[in-house]
């Protein structure tokens, strides 16, 4: 982790959260009030079904990283479907297990220039059964955000270099279902 440090206070509310609901805790505990100080570094993803997943909010330090600004109508209509199994077989597997991810994501510039984004994610439950959300925290590479132009190009290509399940005392899910 580039800094575990800064995800500890996330991890542990969650946890707390989980212990409280005995398995995932509703959408509808998470109060963003317990700390004021990460808001800029939160992002919600909705779980919607089958290979539908959008994002809902990103806070605006994420926002400052990206041209397309994780618009849930221009983040994932990049991507192809096996993006789309990835991401919907991590987020289905947290809600199976009661876990969290940690994972780094490799961002390469056209520039040649290049840097990593970390995030933690827990799964949260929505009003409804099919409503599922996951909450991640996300520290992006501090070292080369002063390189970054102010917008990434359109062009710039990720790639998961990082990835592991987070017990939160419920398990995980076994190495073979690792999305890495």
């Amino acid at each position: 982790m580039l800094d575990e440090s800064f995800f500890n206070e996330y991890i542990s509310y969650w946890k707390t959260l989980a212990v409280v609901a005995s398995g995932v805790p509703a959408r509808g505990d998470f109060k963003p009030s317990h700390f004021p100080h990460l808001l800029p570094n939160f992002y919600i993803l909705e779980r919607q079904g089958g290979i539908k997943s959008s994002v809902r909010l990103t806070g605006t330090a994420l926002d400052a990283t990206s041209c397309f600004q994780y618009r849930p109508s221009d983040i994932f209509s990049r991507f192809k479907e096996k993006d789309w199994l990835l991401y919907n077989i991590y987020m289905d597997a947290l809600f199976e297990y009661k876990c969290g991810a940690y994972g780094v994501r490799h961002y390469e510039l056209a520039n040649g220039l290049g840097f990593n984004a970390c995030s933690v994610t827990f799964p949260f439950t929505g009003s409804a059964p099919a409503h599922r959300y996951v909450i991640g925290l996300m520290l992006v590479e501090s070292k080369h955000q002063a390189s970054l132009p102010e917008a990434l190009p359109l062009d710039t290509r990720s790639k998961v270099t990082e990835f592991t399940y987070l017990d939160s005392g419920f398990g995980v899910p076994p190495k073979s279902d690792s999305v890495v």
